[in-house]
Order: structure tokens, then C-alpha cells, then sequence
């Protein structure tokens, strides 16, 4: 990366060092473990002036195929002699936030002290940061696996249970139990109307599916348990990146534009561009193309302080976060909640009726 101080540091308020240090967490937190490792190792070697692309290469031969060729295109073009955030910005080896605070931090001079706070925030990052959507789509999970092994008991106690309890108490002349009659008829409805099972997760398919995908995402070993924001949350700390280095509005925009994930991310920003060049105001424009909310567009056009902004910024996309995540675990928790109950009357149908069936069988003999 470029040349830096012995301190590197010194030239940075303390104002900007809490800023770079929230940065660092926040960059941390998004990036997979191999990313955070190749982010160490880039900012070690920018630290003690170390040639970068052997140690690069050196990484890549320990990933899988799927990562290793990304990896080792960059470390060809660090061999190069391409600078590091250049490499970085042609070939798309970390995440768009990540790419885009480095970018900014490279272009304002303050790359230095961004790797200082990346090496001095990295041992502080946990590694398996477990968030509600996780702990919601696990107790899911659990209650899929629950689903399952009842139907199997109740497909059992149907196929063989019950016909034999049936002919058993015929040859005694006595009637089922109501309460297993009650079963059979949930059970032979459930079978002959089995596609309405499936109706509901075909209509929340579209609403959960990005969720579930992360969800599995987990399973990787090479990004395990990373943390995905949602749209709105990245759109709002990648503003605050751009927002907190001091640019104006159009070189952020086009600086945002030129990272193609971002620029999938901020389906509006052309359109806010071109408000924006018309003289309509930055959060307005933004908030005209649905970026942020209008209430955000309020809060920040009462400032014109860029670290206030960017704070600001930040604090809406940690309550969305959240909110998003509480919302998720109550709709999670009712539905959970309605299964079980269901779950928890066909037992009771199931273990009364056998009950109850074995009880008139004993009666008969008297």
C-alpha cells in the first residue's frame, strides 16, 4: 500500500482515529476470515515496508479452487508492481464495503492509519459473531428436523398402529376411541390435501429465500458465520464511508458507481445524481430514490458537520439492523410457537387414543 510514517497515526486527530477505528470494526465484521487474513497481511505488509505478493500467493495456494484464482490474479498483479488498491479495485477479492472505505482512505491519505486500526481492532473482532437472523433460521432448523421425525411416527402409527387397533377391537365390538377417530381424520385430510402444506412456504419462498441463503452460507469454512447486512443497512454505511472522508456528493456517487456490487446495491443513485446536479439537496435526492428514508434525509440535513453524517448514518443503519432482526425473531417465535401447539395436539390425539383403545379392549374382556 502507499508509503507511510513510522507513526502512522500522527498526522490523524482524534476524531478521525475514533472514526477509523469504528471503520475497522465495521470492515472486520463484513469480511470472511480468509479477507480478514488478507487485509492483516496487506496492512502488515504496508507496516514494515514488505513486498506483498509472495505472502499473497502464499494464501491463495491454501484456499479452495473457487477462491484460489482471484487471489492468485492478485497476487500477480501485486508482482506487477500494480498498487495494492488498484489490484483490489480490478480484481473483486473483498467485500464492496471493504473495497470502497479502502479506496476512500488511499485517496484521502489516511490508508496508513486505517491498517494501524485494522491490526489494532483485528484480534478484538470475534470470529463466529452469531446474529438473531442465525439463532431464528437454527431454531427453524431444530423444528424442521421435530416436523420430520413426528410425520414418521405418525405415518407409522397409521400404516400399522391403527389397523391393527381397528381389527383388534372389531373382533371385540368395540368402537375407536373419538379421540383416535379424531387423528384419523386430521391424518387422511393431511394426506389428501397435502399440496395446501406446501402452499405457505411457496408465498414467504421469495421473502425468506435471501435470508436462508445466508443462513447456509455459514456452513462454508472459508466464510464461516460471515456477517451479510441487509440492502438498506450496506447502502447506509457505505454512504457514511464516503460521507465521513469530507467528499462532495458527486465523487462519492461516482466513486460508488465504479464498484459494480455497490452499484447493483444503489438501484437509484443515477436518478439522485441527476436531482442533485439540478440543485436539489444531497439527502433529499437520496431519500427521493428511496436510498434512505426521509426521516434520515431530516435528521441529516440538520448537519453539516461530515463526522456528525456519517454518525448519524451509522446509528440509522445499527437501528434498522436491529429493528429488522427483532421483527424476524417475533414472526419467528408465532410461528414456531403455532406449530408447536399443533405438534403438540396431535400427540395428545395419538397417545390418547392408544391409551384409550387399550382401555375398551381391557374392558371388553370383563
Amino acid at each position: 500500500m502507499s508509503e507511510s510514517s513510522s507513526n502512522p497515526s500522527s498526522n490523524v486527530d482524534l476524531g478521525q482515529k475514533f472514526a477509523l477505528a469504528q471503520t475497522a470494526t465495521e470492515l472486520l465484521e463484513v469480511s470472511a476470515p480468509y479477507q480478514r487474513a488478507l487485509l492483516r497481511m496487506l496492512a502488515v505488509c504496508e507496516r514494515d515496508n514488505i513486498a506483498p505478493a509472495p505472502l499473497v500467493l502464499s494464501l491463495a495456494i491454501e484456499l479452495p479452487a473457487k477462491y484460489r484464482d482471484r487471489v492468485e490474479r492478485l497476487a500477480e498483479q501485486l508482482k506487477q508492481g500494480v498498487d495494492v488498491v488498484d489490484a483490489l479495485d480490478e480484481i473483486p477479492v473483498l467485500p464492496p464495503s471493504v473495497e470502497l472505505a479502502l479506496r476512500l482512505a488511499n485517496q484521502n491519505g489516511t490508508l496508513p492509519a486505517l491498517n494501524a486500526a485494522l491490526l489494532a481492532r483485528y484480534s478484538e473482532i470475534g470470529m463466529y459473531r452469531t446474529s438473531r437472523e442465525e439463532s431464528n433460521w437454527s431454531k427453524c432448523m431444530r423444528l424442521a428436523g421435530l416436523v420430520f421425525v413426528m410425520t414418521c411416527l405418525l405415518a407409522y402409527l397409521m400404516i400399522n398402529v391403527v389397523p391393527e387397533s381397528k381389527s383388534m377391537l372389531e373382533e371385540f365390538g368395540v368402537e375407536l376411541p373419538s379421540t383416535l377417530q379424531l387423528l384419523i381424520t386430521i391424518c387422511d385430510y393431511a394426506v389428501k390435501f397435502w399440496f395446501l402444506w406446501l402452499l405457505p412456504l411457496i408465498i414467504l419462498l421469495p421473502f425468506c429465500f435471501g435470508a436462508f441463503r445466508r443462513y447456509l452460507r455459514r456452513w462454508n469454512p472459508l466464510i464461516w458465520r460471515q456477517h451479510v447486512d441487509s440492502p438498506s443497512v450496506s447502502r447506509r454505511r457505505s454512504l457514511a464511508l464516503f460521507t465521513q472522508s469530507g467528499l462532495s456528493a458527486k465523487s462519492g456517487i461516482e466513486m460508488i458507481l465504479g464498484i459494480q456490487p455497490l452499484r447493483r446495491l444503489f438501484k437509484g443513485l443515477n436518478q439522485a445524481n441527476d436531482r442533485i446536479e439540478k440543485g436539489q439537496g444531497k439527502w433529499e435526492s437520496l431519500a427521493a430514490e428511496k436510498i434512505i428514508s426521509k426521516r434520515d434525509a431530516e435528521a441529516l440535513a440538520l448537519s453539516t458537520n461530515a463526522d456528525t453524517q456519517a454518525w448519524l448514518l451509522r446509528w440509522s443503519a445499527t437501528a434498522r439492523q436491529n429493528r429488522n432482526e427483532s421483527q424476524a425473531g417475533v414472526l419467528t417465535r408465532i410461528f414456531i410457537g403455532v406449530v408447536y401447539v399443533a405438534l403438540g395436539i396431535l400427540v395428545f390425539l395419538a397417545c390418547s387414543g392408544v391409551f384409550l383403545t387399550l382401555i375398551n379392549i381391557m374392558k371388553s374382556l370383563q
